[in-house]
């Protein structure tokens, strides 16, 4: 016979609540986004925007260093959703197609440029000179942190133009970057921006030092597609600031895109593809930031 303190434990048994572990999908409904650094584009406007878009899902958007961390944690699985430089996925592509085949491409979003400069008075005066050896030193590049979207870029450019590869890249990013080009301790600084993003601080910097200009990137080398076809680059000049003669940069553009992990739901799918086709503007609102 069962005793009545066995029958008490029961019932009290059933009436905790189950608490789901840690990371887990209970729901059904909840999204985890790699969404950047904050402050920039990717986490503080698209992903904030891409949450409140989707209400019935419970969405977390984790800070990361930028569009190839965000491809790795999708590939991996820790991320459902994340935003990347098409010429960064490309280059992933590129290198490892059987790892990364499997994520979802969903839809470009705003466009996104090229910047690369140079001292007025230094060695660099074409793109190709980056490739090029001067008294026996490679020409050297300052990109920032190895998992943001910029190394991504160059290691795209490098396999479309080789000869960039002898360049020597440094990881150093920000104004840190430009202050050290202007001294003379890089040869060039790169980094990729919305060209609408005319505050960008190290556009900034640039345009308020006499010393230092943009480089051409017009190289019709620098071009390749996606397996689907798309187009990773497009020739754009870039105005650098307001008023009819403000100045321009040469450069080339390429675009933010919208991931998913492979496997993702297809109901989670089916909605981001709604978003991008009825509510792009909304989703892309006020994406003049830096990224």
């Amino acid at each position: 016979m069962i005793s009545v303190r066995i029958l008490w434990t029961v019932a009290l048994l059933l009436l905790v609540p189950v608490v789901p572990t840690t990371g887990a999908r209970a729901d059904g409904h909840a999204v985890k986004i790699a969404a950047g650094l904050p402050g920039g584009s990717y986490y503080e406007i698209y992903a904030a925007n891409l949450k409140r878009l989707l209400p019935d899902h419970a969405v977390s958007i984790e800070s990361t260093a930028g569009s190839r961390e965000n491809l790795e944690l999708l590939v991996e699985g820790k991320a459902d959703l994340g935003f990347a430089q098409t010429d960064v996925y490309a280059d992933l592509l590129l290198g490892n197609p059987d790892r990364y085949a499997g994520l979802k491409s969903l839809g470009t979003l705003a466009e996104e440029c090229v910047y690369l400069a140079v001292r007025k008075d230094g060695r660099i005066t074409e793109l190709v000179q980056l490739g090029e050896a001067d008294d026996g030193r490679a020409a050297r590049i300052a990109l920032g942190p190895p998992t943001s979207g910029m190394p991504g870029t160059w290691e795209y450019m490098t396999h479309l133009m080789t000869s960039l590869a002898a360049a020597e890249v440094v990881d150093d990013g920000g104004i840190a970057a430009v202050d050290r080009l202007a001294a003379g301790g890089v040869d060039a600084v790169g980094w990729v921006t919305d060209p609408d993003n005319r505050h960008h601080v190290m556009l900034q910097a640039v345009l308020n030092d006499d010393a230092l200009r943009f480089l051409d990137l017009q190289d019709s080398r620098l071009t390749g597609t996606l397996p689907s076809g798309i187009k990773v680059y497009g020739r754009k000049k870039v105005k650098l600031e307001g008023g009819l003669f403000g100045a321009r940069a040469a450069t080339l553009c390429t675009s933010g895109r919208l991931l998913a992990r492979p496997g993702a739901s297809p109901e989670l799918v089916e909605a981001i593809s709604l978003i991008l086709k009825d509510q792009l503007d909304t989703l892309t609102e006020s994406a003049a930031e830096p990224r």
